[in-house]
């Protein structure tokens, strides 16, 4: 079993779990990043789909993007900074 294949089951038996960085063969570390197979079986499931959801998305991001004002986040990530060197 190729290290491709490993990893593509290990996909399959853990489906949720999109943190798995690589698979380990023996002591050689042979690594192969899972981002690829989970890419691989999320555009299956979307050609399965049609790609409607896709569309939605997409609509949810450009609305979520609209809401968050960069200014406004500036301000907030420097009042964070500016409490942290506060001394008590």
């Amino acid at each position: 079993m190729s290290t491709v294949q490993q990893a593509e089951a290990l996909v399959e038996l853990y489906p949720t779990v999109h943190n798995i960085s690589h698979v380990h063969r023996n002591e050689h570390e042979v690594i192969y990043d899972t981002s690829r197979a989970l890419e691989r079986t999320e555009v299956k499931e979307r050609e399965k789909r049609g790609g409607r959801e896709e569309k939605e998305e997409k609509k949810t991001r450009k609305k979520e993007r609209k809401k968050v004002n960069p200014r406004q986040h500036w301000k907030v990530l420097y009042a964070i900074d500016q409490m942290s060197q506060r001394p008590d």
